[in-house]
């Protein structure tokens, strides 16, 4: 029985080395640059990114302070969630542990990110990572993605969950109202199977939000 098992082993083993590799595209070498982190372009990606964001939150302030015209302020506004934008670029690569060759580096700015994009850095790495590990896995689906339903499925449903289905997925919904549920109330609790890290992660984030809040309040209204 042993010496059949490692026959079968054997001829396993001679299968692989068989197998042909795959052939990657001759630019594919050169993609090899970018997978070494560095610690000094972290630092600069933050620094262009974070000190502009507060730059022009501070310029907000001033001019709703001095009673300047709403509008003016909403036109910066928008230029500051477009480096909202590349902060959530960097809280993803943080969750990835791929911004800083530290661990504890990728941790504390991810839980700091995290703060400004309204999102809790525990529980997300733990839900966004578990996507990545089960993504096009029709038998992993339910944790960590966008619902997702097969054609047969789809087919086979009542009519009630099609409806329901399409708008989900409609790109006003999947790009607007689901962004803005997701930010600012799904993020408020735990995801299912979060674990106690997670959920204390939660709880001091929230806390940490509500802190920010009330302090642009006090600076400059509701």
């Amino acid at each position: 029985m042993v010496k059949s098992e490692s026959r079968d082993d054997g001829a396993d083993r001679r299968k692989k080395a068989m197998k042909p590799k795959p052939k990657w595209p001759e630019w594919y070498a050169e993609l090899r640059k970018y997978r070494s982190r560095s610690t000094g372009k972290a630092v600069w990606q933050l620094i262009n990114t974070l000190v502009p964001y507060a730059a022009l939150w501070a310029v907000m302030i001033w001019m709703m302070q001095k009673g300047y015209s709403y509008w003016i302020t909403l036109g910066l506004s928008l230029i500051a969630a477009l480096l909202l934008v590349r902060v959530f670029i960097l809280f993803h690569d943080c969750v990835h542990g791929s911004l800083f060759s530290q661990k504890r580096a990728n941790t504390v700015f991810g839980y700091l990110l995290g703060l400004l994009v309204f999102t809790p850095f525990e529980d997300w790495r733990y839900s966004h990572l578990q996507h990545h590990a089960t993504y096009a896995d029709l038998d992993s689906r339910g944790f960590g993605d966008i619902w997702t339903m097969t054609k047969e499925e789809y087919e086979a449903a009542p009519k009630g969950t099609r409806i329901s289905y399409r708008l989900f997925r409609h790109p006003l919904v999947l790009l607007g109202l689901g962004p803005v549920f997701t930010f600012l109330l799904r993020f408020r609790l735990p995801s299912k199977m979060a674990r106690r890290k997670a959920q204390v992660n939660i709880i001091v984030t929230n806390l940490l939000i509500a802190a920010i809040v009330v302090s642009a309040s006090l600076l400059m209204g509701f």
